[in-house]
């Protein structure tokens, strides 16, 4: 999304979210990272929101808060920076499996009809080829398929 900045004789100067956010990210540290950026055109002021790690100290965030506000002043931006605590992990991860949920059910009752219709071989070859025809479709969706397989290569085939 662009976000107006100016508006001259000449016409709209818009400036790119993503690439603000981008550009935030590319200064940050490892652990921290920009969630959101909004703007405020009239005061040309950048406002990021930035997730903590787990393990911080408040020198490194003065120090990220300072490394930002230096990044966006080269871009002819002032900043204000807000900190947010990254997602804690669900303390139910299996969730949605509880007894009134219709996919537990569902899940059951092709268990049983799997088994009792296929065997547990015929059940064991249906897993390994979903698990396979999975993992198959979560390769071909990875947008840099070169670099992951240049990544197993150099990792294998060393």
């Amino acid at each position: 999304m662009y976000l107006l900045w100016k508006t001259t004789q000449l016409g709209r100067l818009n400036i790119s979210r993503d690439g603000l956010k981008t550009f935030a990210n590319s200064n940050l540290p490892e652990g921290y990272k920009c969630r959101d950026i909004s703007f405020d055109a009239d005061e040309s002021e950048v406002m990021a929101v930035v997730t903590l790690p787990r393990t911080r100290n408040s020198i490194e965030m003065a120090m990220v808060e300072e490394k930002l506000s230096k990044g966006f002043s080269s871009l002819g931006f002032s900043s204000k920076l807000a900190w947010a605590e990254t997602a804690t992990d669900d303390p139910y991860p299996m969730s949605y499996f509880v007894p009134g949920s219709p996919w537990l059910w569902g899940a059951g009752a092709a268990s049983v009809a799997g088994i009792y219709l296929l065997g547990p071989g015929g059940v064991a070859w249906v897993v390994i080829f979903g698990i396979s025809g999975y993992l198959l479709s979560r390769f071909l969706l990875i947008p840099e398929k070169g670099k992951f397989l240049k990544d197993l290569k150099d990792r294998f085939w060393r």
